[in-house]
């Protein structure tokens, strides 16, 4: 049996308020590892989809091959990935990409570095924050209309030049968890009103972060939630 180290939050470190400061990470709570079956899903007949396990897979190669040309990205790229959700997700009436990542896993860096691939069990977004996403990103008269529609935030995610053998990416069936197994989580973003210097002097960048049944640390405002 195949099994991989998770990174889940530790309840002991938990406190009433617990928070993420982007963009270095920095965590109001610690991890714990624990290590749990994996399967590879690319081999399975089960029926995966968006609307049955909260995840599908696809065999669906790419036009663009580098990922280094953020121009290229958010132009060609960003139509490939348009013209991927159109083809899967029948009846999609509007596709609004507004971000993209290219991770790289560097050796000896903590699991929890930019850029680095995640390493800790997480859920992206939240029906508040998925709404948020629509309201920030989407062009404004046309914001409501949306809202009153069913939408959606999806992750496409593909692996660059090779396969992703030593960072693959795992998702996590929905049908087998419940609400009570997610903790809450906000996001907090460096606050455009804060002086630069202000903003880094107010945490040593201990993984451990700041307080977190204090205030929101100076500098900083609430930009989403993390699950």
């Amino acid at each position: 049996m195949t099994t991989g180290v998770f990174q889940y939050v530790d309840p002991t470190t938990m406190t009433d308020n617990p928070f993420a400061m982007a963009p270095e990470w920095v965590l109001s709570f610690k991890h714990i590892a624990l290590t749990y079956p994996v399967r590879n899903i690319r081999s399975t007949r089960e029926v995966f989809g968006v609307d049955v396990s909260g995840f599908d897979v696809f065999y669906a190669p790419a036009v663009e091959k580098g990922f280094t040309d953020n121009t290229a990205i958010c132009t060609g790229y960003y139509a490939e990935v348009e013209a991927l959700v159109r083809t899967k997700l029948p009846g999609v009436h509007k596709v609004f990409i507004f971000s993209h990542a290219v991770r790289h896993h560097k050796p000896g860096l903590p699991y929890n570095a930019r850029n680095q691939p995640v390493r800790y069990v997480h859920v992206d977004q939240t029906a508040q924050s998925a709404e948020s996403s629509v309201r920030k990103n989407v062009p404004a008269d046309e914001v409501d209309d949306l809202l009153r529609r069913r939408y959606q935030v999806i992750n496409v995610w593909r692996p660059i030049a090779y396969a992703a053998s030593d960072s693959p990416l795992a998702v996590l069936d929905w049908r087998s968890m419940s609400p009570a197994d997610v903790v809450a989580v906000d996001v907090l973003g460096v606050s455009k009103t804060a002086p630069e210097s202000d903003v880094y002097s107010n945490h040593d960048r201990d993984e451990a972060g700041p307080d977190a049944k204090s205030a929101i640390p100076e500098g900083y405002a609430k930009k989403g939630w993390l699950n």
